[in-house]
């Protein structure tokens, strides 16, 4: 299963998600240090909860996203879509609508911004965000239960359950910035 991320969907596609790994909000909220309520509201205001935190979700569902799969990878290929574009960070801004130094300190630390602002940004590049998964890895929320609390969460190469060959379908609205996708089973 694949999402297209749809600011406007994104609260259901991740619950989608956390349901088709068979994962409980208390699982989550375990696995994330935080209340099972402050899950429930991420399902309903995912847009502002911060990028790490995201990325920290991902991990408990044992999701993918595509196409930056860690925060580490994130900042360089930021940096390259905007340069690639040939946008100065205070023109950038401006279609953002944030001011150059916030793009300079997104550009440095994209870990610490909202998802509301990152998929503003990702907007304004014409680029999607996807969430889901191409080979069944265990939900690291539910793996940590299971074997324990010091357990990582771990691709499960022994046995990985293929999912055919995911061909994202979306029908792109260049004029309001959006992408919209059906799941892909």
């Amino acid at each position: 299963m694949q999402y297209a991320v749809i600011p406007t969907q994104l609260g259901a596609q991740l619950k989608a998600l956390r349901l088709a790994q068979q994962v409980s909000v208390a699982e989550v909220a375990d696995y994330m240090q935080i209340s099972s309520s402050r899950v429930w509201g991420i399902e309903r205001n995912p847009l502002a909860i911060k990028l790490h935190q995201f990325y920290l979700l991902m991990t408990a569902l044992g999701a993918e996203v595509h196409p930056f799969p860690d925060l580490e990878t994130l900042r360089p290929m930021l940096i390259e879509a905007r340069r690639s574009t040939g946008l100065t960070q205070a023109r950038f801004g401006q279609m953002v609508g944030v001011t150059q130094s916030r793009i300079a300190h997104i550009e440095s630390d994209p870990a610490h911004i909202s998802m509301d602002l990152f998929l503003k940004v990702l907007a304004s590049l014409r680029m999607r965000l996807f969430i889901g998964q191409h080979v069944y890895r265990e939900p690291a929320a539910a793996l940590r239960n299971r074997v324990g609390a010091n357990a990582e969460p771990a691709l499960l190469a022994d046995q990985p359950t293929v999912t055919s060959a995911l061909q994202p379908v979306a029908l792109a609205l260049p004029a309001a910035g959006l992408f919209l996708q059906a799941p892909l089973n």
